[in-house]
């Protein structure tokens, strides 16, 4: 989580609080005002939570305002990438890019899909306003 914060500092699109999130310590993404210019479709809402050790994460869990339009979804899959890059495992990257590129925009409302990448589970979920990450150890 260090490498991917100096990293996402770097680009001013990303800001970083430390928190909690269910007890437990959580570093919190959220746009920037340079950010939100860049990604204006989502920049109302989007955030992110890396929670647990920042070297050993129990759980990633990323919101994006959706709506219907092409914008969002588009936008969403670029600040997807873009926050877990620095964060998943090489050997996890370009299967889970591949992944989400491919359903992201097609989770239908008040549905979900789901994958199992080595040794994590990726589960989106869509609801009428938010399309929710949630990435898990598998089972």
């Amino acid at each position: 989580m260090d490498s991917a914060r100096t990293v996402l500092q770097i680009t001013q699109q990303f800001a970083f609080v430390d928190g909690t999130a269910n007890g437990q310590p959580a570093v919190i993404v959220t746009l920037t005002t340079n950010g939100a210019s860049t990604f204006p479709a989502i920049a109302q809402g989007f955030s992110a939570q890396f929670i647990g050790d920042p070297c050993n994460l129990n759980q990633i869990s990323v919101s994006i305002p959706r709506t219907d339009q092409q914008d969002t979804a588009d936008q969403g899959v670029i600040v997807l990438n873009s926050v877990l890059a620095g964060t998943l495992p090489t050997d996890v990257q370009l299967t889970f890019l591949t992944w989400v590129a491919q359903n992201y925009p097609t989770v239908p409302v008040s549905g979900q899909q789901q994958t199992t990448i080595k040794n994590m589970q990726f589960t989106l979920q869509k609801n009428q306003t938010s399309m929710v990450l949630n990435i898990l150890p598998a089972k």
